[in-house]
C-alpha cells in the first residue's frame, strides 16, 4: 500500500538526516531525498496507485500518483495532498524544521488530469 511505502521512505530518511555529512542546504536534502526515493516509483502493493515520478524542484520534493479512474471524486488538491502527507508525517515531521517542502501531484488511471496539492511545508491537521 502507497502509505505503508510513505511511512518507510519516512523512517528511513531519518537516517538521512542523521548523516553528519548531509548537505544543510533544503534543496541539496531535497535532491538527496529524492534519489533516496526512486525505490517507490512504479505500481505499489495491492495495486491500487502508482507512484508515477518523485523528483527535486529546488526545496520542494514532489511525488505525482496514479490512481483508478474516478478515485480524486469530489477531493480538492489540498485535501489529495493532506492524505498523502500523513504517511510522511507519522514518521518524519521533522523533514520539514530543515524547510524542506512538499508537494503532491495526481493523476487518473491514464495519466490524465492533473491536480497540483499545494507546496505543503507542516504536516496536515489531524
Amino acid at each position: 500500500m502507497l502509505k505503508k511505502s510513505m511511512v518507510i521512505a519516512a523512517a528511513s530518511l531519518g537516517l538521512i538526516f542523521a548523516t553528519p555529512a548531509l548537505a544543510s542546504k533544503a534543496s541539496e536534502m531535497v535532491t538527496q531525498m529524492a534519489d533516496y526515493m526512486q525505490f517507490m516509483v512504479g505500481p505499489q502493493e495491492g495495486g491500487e496507485f502508482t507512484v508515477v515520478s518523485i523528483k527535486a524542484e529546488g526545496e520542494v520534493l514532489v511525488l505525482r500518483v496514479d490512481g483508478p479512474a474516478g478515485w480524486r471524486k469530489d477531493q480538492s488538491a489540498d485535501q489529495l495532498s493532506d492524505r498523502f502527507l500523513t504517511g510522511f508525517c507519522e514518521q518524519g515531521a521533522s523533514l520539514f524544521d530543515e524547510g524542506i517542502k512538499i508537494r503532491i501531484e495526481t493523476t487518473e488511471s491514464d495519466g490524465s488530469s492533473l491536480m497540483v496539492g499545494p507546496d505543503a511545508n507542516t504536516c496536515p491537521a489531524v
